[in-house]
């Protein structure tokens, strides 16, 4: 009897030593509106299915592959955008993981007015001072105190895995920390740090390490974007926004040129990418910073220097808003610089920044936001050093830079929402406390000026999201007017310290009108344009208009999504365009295209 006991025993123990275990992930990669790649990892061969489904516990997709692997991939399509999926990973057998907490959210629209966010996580690579552990901790009380389960996106900022980025390394500094709570439901866009080539020559020659099998990179422009087709580099996009990952540290063109070298391989992609690029939002992260005084020292390290006298005027002249960086182990935030590329004892906040407010947009003295137009025009740059989400270490003499004076020498995370034209930011530090914070704005204290028929009402609505104090007493974003005679409308955000003014006058007449009969009778008035044309789209009521402004060249000059009134009006705002020239207005709405000539006097 006893033998036969132990022969069962073993039996059992035999059968079992192929039992799949899950020893990494899962973690979710290349989001986009439609699709979206799930990785995980097991310690034998098995084959891999994942479930999905807009319910939890409810997986109407189902993918499998039957292919015998310990790193699984798993490329799903067909998506719904801004769709929160729930899903599974499993083998052939058995269930892997799936609860409550497996979920991401598919890319919204390019429409959407839906607000996004997004977690940046910097320097993470290592635990020192329990930075790593706090930071991640204070970030997902945050995310409960707001009413957030996930963040829409992770960014790394690089040096995720110290202290040579190998796969080891990764296990134990990245994975370890991260596996169980915000990898499976945040989707991970990376950059690579010094510590992903392990500072050694030969490897950010030949691009030989882990970084590159660990992560998959949407490089062929499967997230949008202008293909790169080098998993160095590459951007994508996600709503309104445009976002640039850029390598600062590998070689390119035969171990010839790096990042700052203008005419280099990556250097000449990203003009191409910001060429092509016609989202309202563009933002750029990368490892090494132009401007700090932490750990490092960007008046004296040839890599910092050089891709500041070098490189980031490319992005100012296009008109990127935010650069993101780490490899400095504090928080570091400049003002709205332009133009400056010189060293700290050359700062002048006079000439070098388009405003030096706070813009922490909190009732402080001189913290308006910043407050500029849309488009690739350069009307300066934010720069953030956010390189202390896991590393530590000490700060220059002269910390903060001159430039960057909202700074900490501290551990945290930094995370920021974007809903159409209002940007929000925060530091969040290792202690719980929002260190820092910024508010940019596009496009309000607009001045405009609108002709109606005599006895016709009309919306008309503030520049921003925020609070609303209008002189007519109302307090919301859109109101109805119907004037007996010419009036002026003031909408502003406080009553006392008034950071945005917008001042609507509306004049009764009978404006020239241009009629489009494609598919409607659409309106355009007043003919010539002034600052202000008024579009009617009798079928669009209420509808979101994605709204373009070409030359006869082809040059965009205007692109964002506007939205009609109860009445199918919207209001175009020219008064940034050329006038006297011929140009062209383009309208997508419910599936239709519409071409209409007009000019600007």
């Amino acid at each position: 009897m006893i033998k036969k006991l132990l022969i069962l025993v073993f039996s059992m123990v035999l059968l079992n030593t192929n039992a799949q275990v899950l020893t990494r992930g899962p973690y979710l990669q290349k989001g986009s509106k439609t699709s979206i790649t799930i990785r995980w990892r097991t310690d034998v061969n098995s084959k891999s299915k994942v479930t999905l489904g807009t319910t939890y516990g409810v997986y109407t997709i189902a993918l499998s592959d039957n292919t015998l692997v310990t790193e699984h991939i798993m490329n799903v399509s067909g998506l719904q955008p801004d769709t929160r999926y729930y899903y599974t990973i499993e083998t052939d057998a058995i269930k892997l993981q799936g609860d409550a907490n497996n979920f991401f959210t598919t890319a919204p629209t390019d429409t959407t007015t839906q607000k996004m966010s997004f977690a940046t996580f910097g320097d993470c690579g290592r635990d020192e001072n329990s930075f790593r552990t706090n930071s991640l901790l204070q970030y997902q009380n945050y995310l409960q105190s707001i009413g957030k389960s996930a963040a829409d996106l992770m960014l790394l900022l690089g040096d995720n895995a110290y202290v040579n980025g190998v796969d080891t390394e990764y296990r134990d500094q990245f994975f370890a920390a991260y596996q169980s709570n915000i990898l499976k439901n945040h989707v991970v866009f990376p950059a690579p740090g010094n510590h992903e080539y392990a500072n050694d020559f030969l490897r950010q020659s030949d691009h030989a390490i882990d970084y590159y099998n660990i992560f998959s990179i949407p490089d062929s422009g499967q997230c949008g974007g202008v293909p790169s087709y080098n998993k160095a580099y590459y951007s994508f996009d996600w709503g309104n926004i445009h976002f640039m990952s850029f390598d600062s540290y590998g070689l390119e063109d035969g171990g010839t040129s790096r990042l700052y070298d203008t005419n280099g391989k990556q250097a000449l992609w990203i003009k191409a990418d910001l060429a092509a690029n016609t989202k309202k939002w563009t933002i750029a992260y990368w490892h090494h910073p132009p401007y700090t005084m932490g750990t490092h020292n960007s008046d004296n390290e040839g890599e910092l220097i050089a891709l500041r006298q070098r490189f980031i005027q490319i992005l100012e002249r296009n008109g990127v808003d935010m650069i993101l960086c780490g490899h400095s182990h504090v928080y570091e935030r400049s003002y709205l610089l332009k133009g400056y590329f010189s060293d700290e004892s050359s700062f002048n906040k006079a000439t070098h920044t388009t405003d030096s407010s706070s813009a922490m947009y909190d009732g402080s003295v001189n913290s308006c936001p910043y407050i500029y137009k849309s488009g690739k025009i350069n009307h300066g740059s934010i720069y953030v050093v956010s390189g202390s989400s896991g590393a530590s270490g000490t700060m220059q003499s002269s910390f903060p830079h001159n430039a960057t004076p909202f700074a900490f020498n501290d551990g945290g995370m930094f995370y920021f929402e974007v809903q159409e034209n209002r940007l929000d930011a925060k530091f969040i530090r290792q202690d719980g406390v929002i260190a820092d914070k910024f508010t940019i704005i596009k496009d309000a204290n607009r001045k405009d000026t609108l002709t109606i028929k005599p006895g016709n009402s009309i919306d008309i609505k503030a520049s921003w999201i925020g609070n609303y104090i209008w002189n007519t007493t109302a307090t919301t974003k859109t109101i109805n007017v119907t004037p007996t005679a010419t009036t002026l409308y003031v909408v502003k955000d406080d009553a006392s310290n008034t950071c945005i003014t917008d001042s609507i006058i509306i004049k009764l007449g009978f404006p020239a009108e241009i009629t489009s009969t494609k598919y409607d009778a659409i309106k355009l008035y007043p003919v010539p344009a002034n600052e202000i044309m008024n579009v009617n789209i009798p079928s669009a009521i209420g509808a979101a208009v994605k709204t373009t402004i070409v030359s006869t060249t082809g040059q965009t000059l205007l692109n964002e999504v506007l939205h009609t009134d109860n009445s199918g009006n919207m209001n175009v705002n020219t008064s940034q365009l050329p006038k006297n020239t011929q140009l062209y207005l383009h309208l997508d709405y419910s599936g239709h295209t519409q071409h209409i000539p007009f000019i600007i006097q």
